[in-house]
């Protein structure tokens, strides 16, 4: 509700500076009111349309076209200081500059739309490359959570992360973790209170093996801005790394299996070795003697 409710008064923000500028327009362009500089003034008012677009976007800029051209009706087409239009000619000049001011904001908005994109696809590029870089150099699991949490602080301007993980029964290293991790990390400064709810909760659960969330505390500006797909997908990072030690644990264990059932084979063999020697030489004396053969040598 509170994040809707920012949203708005950011829109009638937006809405009223393209109002005023479009105001400071028509105060300008008042020495130049005639009848001859009709088209003049027309054009010159798709200025504040383009620069609301371009600042604030299709809302700034069709509240700009709206605005230009009630203004342009209501002050520079007689009869003055009336929206009654009495010349045929006027009307074709409100009905294109309407749809050409209407056209550019769509244009310029469209165009800051995409930019914004854009760039915003650069910086979770740009954070997930910093991310691996951290995360490839770490093997242990209670690193790369910690390092996640500080890597999350700092790459989204967030006030606090908290990351659970669980691991489920049948993991590989489950035996050298508690079950269940939390880590934390912060950048609070002195007096400042967070609500008891997170901005952002953030499921994890990339295997059977292993669960967990991501709770995310921000300020009012910064979740506004924030996609959460990219902070999913910076989570996705942090969990294949994770996962990462768990293939690394497993294939470790099955190496120590592998050497312990190698030596326990050579020392079989050795001691089969060892053992048969004096074995054959038993069974032969002892054939012997039931064969009533005379062992001693002959004087």
């Amino acid at each position: 509700m509170s994040k809707t409710l920012a949203i708005s008064f950011k829109t009638l923000k937006e809405i009223g500076a393209a109002i005023a500028i479009t105001l400071l327009t028509t105060w300008a362009l008042l020495a130049l009111r005639s009848d001859e500089n009709t088209a003049i003034i027309s054009q010159l008012y798709l200025l504040p349309v383009g620069i609301s677009a371009a600042r604030w976007g299709w809302r700034g800029g069709i509240s700009a076209a709206l605005a230009s051209f009630l203004a342009f009706n209501y002050f520079f087409l007689a009869p003055y200081y009336t929206f009654s239009v009495h010349r045929s000619q006027d009307m074709i000049t409100l009905a294109v500059f309407l749809a050409v001011a209407a056209a550019i904001s769509q244009l310029i908005g469209r165009a800051r739309r995409s930019q914004a994109v854009a760039e915003e696809r650069q910086r979770e590029t740009q954070r997930l490359y910093e991310l691996n870089n951290v995360l490839m150099g770490l093997n242990d699991p209670g690193k790369i959570l910690n390092a996640l949490a500080e890597q999350t602080l700092d790459a989204f301007q967030a006030l606090r992360v908290e990351i659970f993980l669980e691991l489920r029964p049948g993991n590989d290293i489950e035996l050298e973790r508690p079950p269940v991790q939390v880590v934390r990390a912060e950048n609070m400064l002195p007096g400042m209170e967070l609500s008891p709810k997170p901005t952002l909760l953030i499921p994890l659960e990339s295997s059977p093996k292993l669960a967990g969330e991501v709770r995310i505390w921000l300020n009012s500006a910064r979740a506004e801005a924030i996609d959460e797909r990219s902070i999913q997908a910076f989570m996705l990072r942090g969990v294949m790394a994770f996962e990462r030690t768990q293939v690394a644990a497993s294939e470790q264990q099955a190496r120590v299996l592998a050497e312990s059932d190698r030596l326990k084979s050579a020392l079989l063999s050795s001691v089969s070795h060892e053992l048969r020697t004096p074995l054959a030489t038993i069974k032969a004396s002892v054939t012997c003697l039931l064969g009533g053969y005379n062992l001693d040598p002959v004087a």
